[in-house]
């Protein structure tokens, strides 16, 4: 039996439903590896998916990848300019963050101690 175009784009909206709810779930487990990947993955399928964007831009966040989180960001506010949430996200990383580098350092003269 083959596949009709009806079903691809059932089976597409299936395959970006399901990872998002992994995604929402491993994001409340504090889980951020995971997301990532099934953000991707749904991605491919819906490369304009501004839930996903958000939801990878947290898992970056998570696993301190500022600057990952800086460009997901950029691009939801993109489509959706007046988003809170993606503003207040973005506010936080402009305040509070520094870049992927100073990080990097962070992380090495931790390791040194």
């Amino acid at each position: 039996m083959a596949f009709r175009d009806q079903d691809a784009s059932i089976m597409q909206e299936l395959a970006i439903s399901l990872n998002s709810h992994l995604v929402a779930c491993q994001l409340k487990l504090e889980q951020y590896e995971r997301p990532k990947f099934h953000c991707d993955l749904a991605l491919r399928f819906d490369p304009n998916n501004m839930k996903l964007r958000y939801q990878r831009a947290q898992a970056f966040l998570g696993m301190i990848l500022v600057d990952d989180v800086s460009t997901d960001l950029e691009t939801t506010l993109k489509f959706v300019p007046k988003n809170h949430t993606m503003l207040k996200e973005s506010r936080k990383l402009e305040e509070g963050f520094v870049s992927k580098s100073e990080v990097s350092v962070q992380v090495v003269a931790n390791m040194m101690n």
